[in-house]
């Protein structure tokens, strides 16, 4: 934890903040924060939606990536960090290559889902071309936990 800037902590607990938010929902706590570094600024703050849009893609990740995109009026995120809750999945690994995110920084791993440390790893594949900054860790456990306790009460209804 002590590797992370005090602002790096400020940006992923925002997103821990909005994963609860997704919690409180009924959408799986996933959070995630685009951040211009140049002027540190957030440009997308967002949790899943998967449930409320009834669309398997709304991840925290694209609809962020989506947002970001049209609050800068630019397709391609170089300038920019996500700070998410949860490793990426490959679809959101992938869409931030696309975008060229400059860095990823993720809480915590998902040894199921995760293509970043885990699964198919984009970013170690010959054709991902952008492979960006990653840092994980920040917040990993926070992150779990609440992870561990939405499905947990989802199994006791």
């Amino acid at each position: 934890m002590s590797d992370y800037s005090a602002k790096d902590r400020f940006y992923m607990q925002i997103a821990l903040d909005i994963a609860q938010k997704g919690a409180d929902v009924k959408e799986v706590p996933v959070g995630a924060v685009i951040v211009n570094i140049k002027n540190d600024t957030i440009v997308a703050a967002t949790h899943n939606l998967t449930i409320q849009k009834c669309n398997r893609n709304a991840h925290a990740e694209m609809i962020a990536i989506s947002k970001a995109s049209d609050s800068i009026n630019m397709g391609f995120l170089d300038h920019h960090a996500i700070y998410v809750t949860l490793e990426p999945c490959a679809m959101c690994a992938k869409a931030l290559s696309l975008s060229r995110v400059r860095s990823i920084y993720y809480a915590a791993d998902d040894a199921k889902g995760g293509a970043i440390k885990n699964g198919v790893r984009i970013f170690d594949d010959a054709s991902t071309n952008h492979k960006p900054l990653i840092y994980s860790g920040l917040f990993a456990e926070e992150s779990s936990i609440l992870l561990k306790n939405f499905f947990n009460t989802l199994r006791k209804k």
